[in-house]
Order: C-alpha cells, then structure tokens, then sequence
C-alpha cells in the first residue's frame, strides 16, 4: 500500500469516555482503499476504546470529487478543493469519535453521504441536534493533562 504523498496524522488528546485520559485520538489521513468500498471517505472504529483513531482515506475523497487517481498527486488546481473536502470528511469523523451514539443526520456535516456539493460548497451546515450532542459530549470530557498535536505521515500494511 502506498502512502498519500500529503498523508498527515493529527494528534488531539480527546478522550472517548469521560473515565479515561489517553494520549489522544487520532486522524489518519491516508490513501488506502483495501477496507472497503470507494465510497467510504472516512471512517471511526467504534470498538476501539479509550483512544478511537478516526480515518481518512484521500484518494476516495479525490474519487468523490472527480479527481484524476491515475495521477498520484492533486494538481495546484486540486489542491484547495481537496483540502476542503478531506477537513470536512475530518470533522464527520471527529464527531463521530466524541459522540460515537449519534446517528448520521439527514443532510449536512453529519449525513451518512457527503456528495461532491456538501465537500465543496461555501458552508457545512450540521445538524441542530448533532451539535448538540457533539457539544454535550466535548464539554463532559475531563481535560487533557498531556495534550499534543503532532504532524507526519501514516504507513497502513496493505497490498
């Protein structure tokens, strides 16, 4: 498996239960698509506890949004509309880790599907209710003692 030449893990010390201070969840960014289908963008292991790792898979994001895959890197043109678009399947996938039990919305950040429009378009609504629980679940967390923030690149085993 390749790496994205643009793959970027962030480290952000939240807690997926109000019990426990692990050294953080992690957003993987990352061009596999051996999982699953291609369209699944992103995606956060529910089981995984105390820290959930929150995916993001670029070339299906790329996919989504009509890119080329044959080329292995977005073009300067590219670039700006696929940065939006991976930052917003990121946050799809960030509440999922905080509120794991909240279910997709109908449209918005927290829909099931994110099309190409929602990727792409000026603003990302979310849901009232969703943001809501979001907050509820972010506010009831304990405060990090050793929050970091790390950049670099993600290797995933695969073919």
């Amino acid at each position: 498996m390749r790496v994205h030449p643009t793959a970027l893990a962030l480290l952000l010390a939240v807690p997926s239960g109000a019990a426990s201070l692990p050294a953080g969840t992690t957003v993987g960014v990352a061009e596999d698509r051996s999982r699953g289908p291609a369209s699944i963008m992103g995606l956060v292991l529910r089981s995984q506890r105390p820290t959930r790792v929150a995916w993001v898979f670029v070339n299906n994001v790329r996919a989504a949004l009509g890119h080329d895959l044959l080329r292995p890197r977005p073009s300067l043109v590219e670039a700006p509309d696929l940065a939006r678009a991976v930052a917003r399947v990121a946050a799809h996938e960030i509440v999922h880790a905080i509120a794991p039990d909240e279910p997709h919305a109908r449209d918005g950040l927290m829909s099931q599907a994110l099309s190409r429009h929602f990727l792409l378009g000026e603003r990302a609504t979310i849901d009232p209710r969703c943001a809501s629980a979001f907050l509820s679940r972010l506010a009831a967390l304990p405060p990090a003692r050793d929050a970091s923030i790390a950049l670099g690149t993600v290797s995933l085993p695969g073919p």
